[in-house]
């Protein structure tokens, strides 16, 4: 690796360092003495960068970035070690968002034209309006789109700012989660809304009115039973506090009769 060449290096893989990724701290310096990087695969390993935050070092403004999870966390520091000038393109795999997003601001992707991201199974769902749809506001001109994540229909919305930009948007729901739901408006919506999208893939449920309509009425009867269910249990909490009350007082009138009986 001493007398790998670098300045002609376009395109890095760099392999999961949990199998074999020998003199770790000698790719970072590959990547950093290579001026014409245009594209990285790596894994979000907690190494990557971490020699480099005294240094005050910075990896290259490359076009595109692929990052894939060796665990669940990812030191978030780290990610300030990247220069997102000339992002277009950001892949990420089971990277954890709440991470990579804690000190980037969802502006430093605003030049983003392609957008990937896979949010594994155990992953919370709230990170779809906590970090997604913010991400994809942020950004001026999406083109690709292409997200696994629980209930994807909520990012419809955030997607309607590239309407006229989107070509291709493919949009999955994670297995583990309850099946998101769109209609046959919100895909007639994208359809006429967005008209250079070219590839269109919605790998989540279409519901039909009936469907639709069962489902509101089970939510209404879930809502309804919840607030009958608080009431019963607030109701056995006064019970239970006005029972202590009594016993208490009658525990008091016992002691105080006893003290004063001369015999």
């Amino acid at each position: 690796m001493r007398d790998l060449p670098t300045i002609n290096l376009v395109s890095l893989k760099l392999p999961d360092p949990n199998y074999y990724l020998p003199e770790f701290s000698r790719w970072q310096q590959v990547i950093l003495d290579s001026p014409n990087l245009e594209t990285l695969h790596c894994y979000a390993d907690h190494r990557l960068g971490l020699d480099m935050r005294r240094s005050g070092k910075k990896f290259p403004a490359i076009r595109e970035l692929r990052l894939e999870a060796v665990s669940r966390y990812m030191n978030s520091r780290i990610i300030l070690l990247w220069d997102f000038s000339n992002l277009s393109v950001l892949k990420l795999s089971g990277i954890n968002l709440k991470s990579f997003f804690k000190d980037l601001p969802f502006e430093k992707l605003s030049s983003l034209r392609e957008f990937m991201v896979r949010v594994r199974d155990y992953q919370p769902e709230s990170w779809v309006d906590e970090y997604l749809a913010p991400c994809i506001n942020a950004i001026v001109r999406l083109e690709v789109v292409d997200i696994r994540c629980p209930h994807p229909h909520k990012l419809l919305p955030a997607l309607e700012k590239h309407k006229l930009s989107l070509q291709v948007l493919r949009l999955a729901h994670c297995f583990t989660f309850r099946a998101s739901q769109v209609t046959v408006e919100d895909i007639e919506k994208l359809r006429t809304v967005c008209p250079y999208l070219d590839e269109l893939v919605l790998d989540i449920k279409v519901a039909e009115d009936a469907e639709i309509e069962k489902q509101k009425e089970k939510d209404k009867k879930d809502l309804e039973f919840q607030g009958k269910l608080q009431s019963i249990l607030k109701n056995s909490e006064r019970c239970a506090r006005a029972l202590f009350h009594q016993s208490s007082e009658g525990s008091g009138q016992g002691d105080e009769t006893s003290i004063s009986d001369p015999r």
